[in-house]
């Protein structure tokens, strides 16, 4: 995240070295009738596989924009590059449509991991983004998506961030978008409060101890680099490097997406990097999706976590 060990301190020490709308209910992706599941298992996490190749698809053939707005919930949320955090289905259509960027740009996703929880109404799906434009090399970019399903078994996306999308330089951010962001504090639950926890300890004891304490074994921290870290130790020894290490970190969930099941939950927020002390310290700002999975201990970690830069305050 950007706040993500490597998504939060990528965009910090990248900065340091300059470098119509359609209703989900009727268009959401359908669940093939002969896959349909009433909880998570290898049939039904196919059907979230399914769905999100679809729209893949989909955005390769047409679009970004025409692809999402079918199956964007009401109440969705979307993390792009160099904006705040943008909730509802409107406004993060308002955004797409406003990146020239973004037109002529085939985008295709490929998941390193399906993850459904055990009731299977909530899944998710994270990977590598393919991107080509017209006479530009193809280039790579991250993705984490949130997938909830519907009293209708029709899968619709509560949230997506993306890394490698676009440019801080190519970003547009509509008046309108600026207005939509998420505010206030989600319902308390219990991943709310293990991002808290989650915080408090990186503010007591650095980064470098909270990522390697809350990061699942298997669990990846996406850079805007390209960078991968799977692990505490990788996750740990990253973050300890340089200046990050020792920067005071802070961030806070606004929004949480959570299954009754209790075993797999997002929480979205915002987080402050402050690099240095005094008149010589630098504070970066970014916004984060993380993904909470729970282990076998009873115990929330991460599976992952990325984001990206969004405008100073």
């Amino acid at each position: 995240m950007m706040r993500s060990p490597l998504l939060r301190v990528a965009v910090a020490l990248l900065a340091l070295t300059g470098a119509g709308v359609l209703h989900w209910a009727d268009s959401a992706v359908p669940v093939p009738a002969a896959a349909q599941a009433p909880a998570g298992g290898a049939a039904a996490r196919e059907t979230l596989r399914l769905a999100e190749q679809r729209v893949s698809a989909q955005a390769y053939a047409g679009g970004l924009a025409s692809a999402l707005a079918p199956v964007l919930a009401g109440d969705a949320a979307f993390l792009l590059e160099g904006v705040p955090i943008v909730q509802g289905r409107d406004a993060i259509e308002r955004l797409l449509r406003a990146q020239a960027a973004l037109q002529g740009l085939q985008a295709s996703w490929s998941p390193f991991r399906v993850l459904l929880s055990g009731d299977g109404s909530l899944g998710v799906t994270f990977g590598e983004t393919m991107l080509q434009r017209t006479a530009e090399p193809p280039a790579r970019g991250r993705y984490i998506t949130v997938w909830r399903r519907s009293a209708a078994d029709r899968w619709e996306i509560v949230a997506q961030a993306y890394t490698g999308l676009l440019s801080a330089g190519q970003v547009v951010l509509p008046a309108a978008a600026a207005g939509s962001g998420a505010g206030g504090a989600p319902m308390p639950n219990a991943f709310t409060q293990a991002d808290l926890a989650f915080a408090r300890l990186a503010a007591d004891s650095g980064a470098p101890t909270a990522f390697g304490r809350y990061i699942a074994p298997d669990g990846m921290t996406l850079a805007s680099t390209g960078e991968l870290n799977i692990g505490p130790a990788t996750a740990r020894a990253r973050l300890a490097e340089g200046r990050a290490g020792a920067a005071a970190w802070k961030w806070h969930p606004v929004l949480a997406f959570v299954a009754a099941s209790g075993d797999l939950g997002a929480t979205i927020g915002e987080a402050e990097i402050r690099l240095g002390s005094g008149q010589q310290s630098e504070t970066f700002y970014s916004k984060y999706l993380t993904v909470w999975q729970r282990q076998p201990d009873g115990s929330l970690k991460f599976v992952v976590d990325g984001g990206s830069a969004r405008p100073r305050p």
